[in-house]
């Protein structure tokens, strides 16, 4: 299970790292200009660097819905599953064996179900 959420993760991760070619590609055709102080204070420079800070900042918000979704919600589920399971055995067990209505109490004394 942790495997298919690892992998889920991982593939994810691939998405983003794709996504992040054309800034790669700006970088450096801007890169490879003999003048680089000219492209650092160069606008389209600017915007590039502001992107790429852009998509890391929605990488991270999106890996942390991803992680939250894939792996603290399925837990949160399952202790809510054995908390409703716990609690619904034990009012059948209570009321199946000495509680309100059972043996001791003129319920039935024999078959037990």
């Amino acid at each position: 299970m942790f495997i298919t959420r690892g992998l889920i993760l991982i593939s994810l991760l691939f998405v983003f790292v794709l996504m992040d070619e054309e800034f790669d590609k700006k970088v450096a055709k801007m890169n490879n200009d003999h003048d680089k102080k000219v492209a650092k204070n160069n606008e389209a420079y600017d915007k590039a660097v502001a992107e790429q800070k852009s998509m890391w900042d929605k990488f991270l918000a999106y890996g942390t819905a991803v992680v939250v979704v894939v792996f603290v919600v399925p837990i949160l589920i399952s202790i809510a599953a054995s908390v409703i399971t716990c609690i619904l055995v034990r009012r059948c067990n209570r009321n199946r064996y000495g509680g309100p209505g059972g043996p001791t109490q003129g319920g039935t004394t024999g078959g037990g179900f």
